[in-house]
């Protein structure tokens, strides 16, 4: 028999910038990126480190609770499965990739400005 494949993917990092909280397919849709830094091995075979921005989009009450508990700077670990689309009307064609959240774990972790040190700073922006 063949193999259908598996899309499951895990990540850990940091949350970057603000979230976006909208309304779709009549739904809550929360958007926000995380930032992963990686080492990688230059010519020279020296580590140096890399950046890595994911989108992550969470639905339905993941979303509502997500856009209270997330801030700039905390710590998440997210698992769900890759998306991955061409962007319609767009000249030249662009290719988004997404990671559609299954569960999203906050994992705590340095304080943004204007963010409690111990807590969280409530919800990101809202969008229509």
């Amino acid at each position: 028999m063949a193999s259908q494949g598996l899309n499951r993917v895990t990540i850990i990092g940091r949350v970057e910038g603000q979230t976006y909280l909208s309304r779709k397919y009549d739904k809550s849709r929360l958007w926000f990126r995380v930032h992963i830094q990686e080492e990688v091995p230059d010519k020279d075979g020296i580590l140096r480190p890399r950046s890595i921005y994911l989108s992550v989009v969470a639905w339905g009450p993941m979303a509502d609770a997500l856009d209270r508990d997330l801030y700039s700077g905390c710590m998440v670990a997210v698992g769900g499965r890759l998306s991955h689309w061409k962007r319609e009307g767009e000249e030249p064609p662009r290719w988004e990739t997404q990671i559609h959240a299954r569960d999203v774990a906050v994992l705590g972790g340095r304080a943004s400005a204007g963010a409690p040190a111990g807590g969280h700073q409530p919800g990101g922006q809202q969008a229509a």
